[in-house]
């Protein structure tokens, strides 16, 4: 009775397995797998079975199914298989149409028994959830009739019941003693079921064929008749040498009965060969047997074939490389209705480049198929929204993106809550939009881990709060984006280096992630240091990350003009502008932008550099970028002319697609005040937040007298300086025009602080602040201290005009500075270092009345270097020292030449003076 009870308990937790259609899985922990190897008869094959067909062609048959008779055109084993495969499905979605069924094979197939038509009507009940309806029909006591317990099937599913308790009281003796005679009649199922419970050793009442005896019997009743269901039979046999729950786990002859199966036509299990081998975990792999089984199932339509086949095409793992076959694959999924179709095909679209261009329009129409679909993943609406953008430009279609971008945020899709969040700053004046906005990138940032958002965040709550810089919280998530290593390291003046002339560990980790992150300016700032020996590196490794450059949008842009901003020889920078045209003539739009904007800044007085520049520019169809648009302007160097140039189709393209720096630069041309302040808001609301854009708002803001926007941009740069004088200075000279007292304070503690930092500009700009004694600046001790740093640092041909304001200032200034200087000392400095302005100024100071002869004539040959390197004054004095003998020897011919240059150069004295001479 021990034993009895111990399997009454075992039963109770469900240690059964039999016809019900849930199935129940054998308990491992309490029975020990049988060693058996049963393997497939040695018999010459043929592809009797019968396919099973694709979920969708079965739900789309039945569903437009009339009721009345059997669908024509499918075997009885067919159509029985449909219904089972209805079930398993959604059993309540097609209950009447299962059942419908089910009875007209009941009146149709002799074959079909009552025992099995009752199984099947009762399990459909038990799939959909109608337990009572089923009690109420008393299916279960009809199945019970004396005529039908006879059937080893039919003990064995009532087996299941009582042992399950489902519609039935639980009885496990009763269940245990029905699976008994169910076994003894030969029932697979049952077999099985007790051959795991006895597989250690414990007995069942009225049981005693041993375990591997059952499991052989088993196996063989399954084996049965060849005919076109056998397939279905061998994998359940191949399923328990995979699972290892009765028999001792073997895949490689689960492999095997898979691929016996798939040889007499089970596509189904040609799919499980093709895995085995795919996985390659279980089984030594053969890609051969691969390719053979996965086409075959392929070939009858199995989906996860054919998506796998056609990721073999797409990549060309095991075969050529194919993205033609592997597109008609995905497209085949695809006209059928698959979700899996129309993503495979639109990302291999994508990955061919046919987002755009001629193949554009199969691609926008799979992206509208799928967003059609039920459960369309969230990013094919970003994708609809960011092609409406493309198509339309922002604005145009402002109201159809924000759509489609909202149906992605409502999927919980990052991408789509990030675009939505930029549609909104776009009209960043309207507060709920704007707060809107703010909630989509702290969800994005918070839930999703977006680190683009966060940049994002900074720049609403600095550059578009409609409150104005909000400039607390963008620290904080300015310090954020930092501390996510998502501001790209700008490598400028070798500041970063260290003392030895290397790069500090952790700079050198930080820029080479930025890098493998695939940013353009990371992978021209790393591959620079590995060209410039800064980082150690192979070649190999250079020619890595040369290449990994390539695989990225603007990476070997940005490796070419880095190359170039190093180069020391003219070789080298040769080699990486035409590498710039190579890129260019390649379509590369970055390229060209950069090529251009080389040949114009450092070959301005070559025409036919100039002429290729302005040709590029011309031509490039990203003509509404504002970089473009203001390098022709300058190329032609009347940036009025390049303004009146712009036609209208022109500005309408620019209005509709153009970056903050076009909107900005065609709002300098508007007619009307309404049309500049439309583009200016428009421009606004696409500008990026950093120091350099915002003063270009700032200065079209005090050109035009938008008073408010020029203070929110001065309170922006004040928070987004750096440390750089030469910003300080910028946003010093906007102060400087402010009229309110602490406007001018404020640009006065900018120019004092960048004077500080030694930056020349700053100093003259102090100045006249300083040393004019009517002015609330004016300050003698900070006025004599810029003079004397001036005066140390300045070159040649500024010294001269220090010297000037020092003689002009105050003498509270000017004498404590010039008895601090030797003048001349400090021109003969210059002088020697070969400034013009220095040799003449010397020369004057060495001309006095107690000068000697040596110094006259050393003062003659000051002058002939000033004049040869063309300083007009010096020409002048040159002139009037050979007319009067003064150190040279007289020469009107000599004399006359220098008149002549210096009338030449445009000074009017000289003229006036030549021309008498020439009367005489």
């Amino acid at each position: 009775m021990r034993v009895q009870k111990t399997l009454k308990s075992r039963l109770m937790t469900g240690l059964y397995s039999g016809s019900l259609f849930f199935g129940f899985s054998w308990s491992t922990a309490l029975s020990a797998p049988i060693e058996l190897e049963f393997r497939p008869p040695e018999i010459e094959v043929t592809r009797i079975c019968t396919p099973k067909r694709p979920d969708t062609d079965i739900e789309k048959d039945w569903s437009s199914w009339s009721g009345t008779s059997l669908p024509a055109g499918h075997s009885k084993e067919t159509i029985a298989r449909d219904l089972v495969r209805l079930r398993d499905i959604d059993a309540a979605k097609h209950f009447d149409t299962i059942m419908a069924g089910l009875e007209l094979m009941k009146k149709s197939d002799p074959s079909y028994s009552d025992s099995r038509y009752l199984i099947d009507r009762i399990n459909v009940y038990i799939k959909s959830g109608r337990i009572e309806d089923l009690k109420n029909a008393r299916l279960v006591e009809e199945l019970q009739a004396s005529g039908y317990i006879a059937s080893p099937r039919a003990m064995d599913f009532l087996s299941d019941l009582y042992l399950s308790g489902i519609v039935v009281r639980q009885d496990a003796e009763l269940g245990l003693k029905l699976k008994v005679q169910a076994a003894y009649g030969g029932n697979a199922n049952a077999l099985l079921h007790l051959a795991a419970l006895t597989s250690n050793d414990e007995q069942v009442p009225g049981w005693t064929v041993d375990a591997p005896v059952a499991v052989t019997l088993a196996f063989g009743s399954l084996l049965g008749k060849l005919n076109p269901t056998i397939c279905d039979r061998i994998g359940r046999i191949a399923r328990e040498y995979a699972s290892g729950e009765v028999v001792e786990e073997d895949h490689a002859l689960a492999e095997t009965w898979y691929r016996f199966a798939a040889d007499l036509g089970d596509t189904n299990a040609a799919w499980k060969v093709a895995e085995y081998h795919l996985d390659s975990e279980f089984i030594e792999k053969n890609n051969e047997l691969l390719l053979t089984y996965l086409t075959q199932a392929a070939d009858a339509e199995v989906v996860s074939a054919q998506i796998e086949l056609g990721r073999i095409y797409e990549t060309g793992a095991l075969t050529q490389k194919d993205a033609e076959a592997a597109l008609r694959i995905y497209d085949k999924l695809a006209s059928s209705g698959l979700r899996v179709g129309f993503i495979r095909s639109i990302l291999l679209r994508e990955k061919l480049g046919h987002a755009s261009g001629p193949h554009q329009a199969e691609y926008s129409a799979l992206l509208k198929q799928l967003a059609e679909l039920p459960d369309a993943p969230g990013w094919v609406f970003t994708k609809l929204g960011k092609q409406a953008q493309a198509e339309k430009g922002v604005w145009e279609s402002a109201a159809l993106a924000e759509g489609h971008f909202q149906q992605a945020a409502a999927l919980g899709e990052v991408d789509g809550k990030y675009e939505l969040a930029k549609t909104y700053l776009r009209s960043s004046s309207n507060r709920e939009k704007y707060n809107a906005a703010l909630d989509l990138l702290y969800s994005a940032v918070s839930e999703n881990g977006k680190i683009e958002a966060l940049s994002e965040l900074r720049r609403a709550h600095l550059c578009l709060n409609p409150d104005g810089p909000d400039i607390a919280t963008e620290a904080y998530w300015r310090k954020a984006e930092i501390g996510a290593g998502n501001e790209t390291i700008a490598l400028n003046n070798g500041d970063e280096f260290s003392a030895d002339g290397g790069l500090p560990p952790m700079l050198h980790a930080e820029i080479q992630t930025q890098a493998l992150y695939g940013r353009a300016e990371a992978l021209g700032n790393y591959v620079t240091l590995l060209k410039e020996g800064l980082v150690d590196a192979s070649p190999d490794a250079l020619a890595f990350w040369e290449d990994y450059g390539r695989r990225y949008a603007g990476g070997d842009t940005s490796i070419a003009v880095r190359s170039y901003e190093v180069a020391e020889s003219d070789t080298d920078k040769a080699t990486a502008i035409e590498e710039l045209r190579r890129l260019s003539k390649g379509g590369d739009v970055q390229a060209t932008v950069e090529l251009a904007n080389i040949l114009l800044v450092d070959s301005s007085d070559n025409q036919e550099a100039v002429a290729e520049a302005e040709h590029l520019l011309t031509t490039v169809r990203e003509g509404a970028r504002g970089k473009i648009l203001r390098m022709l302007a300058r190329s032609q160097n009347d940036a009025g002319a390049a303004v009146h140039a712009v036609s209208e189709e022109k500005a309408r393209m620019i209005s509709d697609f153009g970056d903050a720096d076009a909107l900005l630069f065609l709002a300098g041309t508007a007619d009307t005040a309404d049309d500049r302040q439309k583009l200016y808001q428009r421009a606004r609301g696409l500008m990026r937040c950093n120091f350099d854009t915002v003063y270009q708002f700032a200065e079209f803001s005090s050109q035009h007298g938008y008073e408010e926007e020029l203070d929110r941009c001065l309170d922006v740069m004040m928070s987004l300086l750096e440390g750089k004088a030469w910003q300080a200075v910028k946003v010093a000279d906007l102060y400087s025009q402010r009229p309110s007292a602490t406007a001018q304070k404020a640009a006065f503690d900018l120019y004092v602080g960048a004077h500080e930092k030694g930056y020349q500009i700053a100093s003259y700009r102090l100045l006249d602040l300083v040393s004019d004694p009517q002015a609330a600046t004016y300050d003698p001790a900070l006025g004599r201290e810029i003079f004397a740093t001036l005066l140390e640092r300045a070159d040649g041909n500024q010294l001269y005009g220090v010297i000037r304001r020092v003689q002009k200032s105050p003498p509270e200034i000017q004498e404590p500075v010039l008895a601090q200087f030797d003048i001349r000392s400090l021109y003969r400095r210059a002088a020697e270092a070969e400034y013009p302005a220095a040799m003449r100024e010397l020369a004057k100071l060495m001309r006095t009345s107690t000068a000697t002869r040596e110094e006259i004539r050393e003062a003659s040959e000051w002058l002939k270097k000033s004049a040869a390197a063309e300083d007009v004054e010096a020409m002048v004095l040159l002139a009037q020292a050979y007319a009067f003998g003064i150190g040279l020897d007289p020469s009107r011919q000599d004399a006359v030449k220098w008149l002549q240059a210096a009338s030449e150069s445009g000074d009017e004295a000289a003229a006036n003076l030549l021309e008498i001479i020439q009367l005489q």
